[in-house]
């Protein structure tokens, strides 16, 4: 546990393919399935105190909300919320 959000180590991790005509709702879906696993991975290791980080060579990365100007390029490129 650290003091900072999504500073921890990693104790699981997936890997969820892009595909560039998939919708909103169908990434949800695909990074929902993936996480419960990931839980599931990472709630085992806690339970047997296996705290060692997963490491795939992935530079941590953070992304917050969308700010005013995400959002207008956003639509300047065509996207649409629907």
């Amino acid at each position: 546990m650290e003091h900072e959000i999504d500073k921890g180590k990693v104790l699981a991790q997936r890997k969820v393919p892009i595909h560039g005509n998939e919708t909103l709702h169908e990434l949800y879906s695909k990074c929902f399935d993936e996480s419960v696993e990931a839980l599931f991975e990472a709630l085992d290791k806690v339970r047997n105190q296996d705290f060692s980080k997963v490491d795939k060579g992935n530079k941590p990365s953070y992304y917050s909300w969308p700010t005013k100007e995400h959002w207008k390029e956003f639509r300047e490129k065509g996207g649409r919320v629907i």
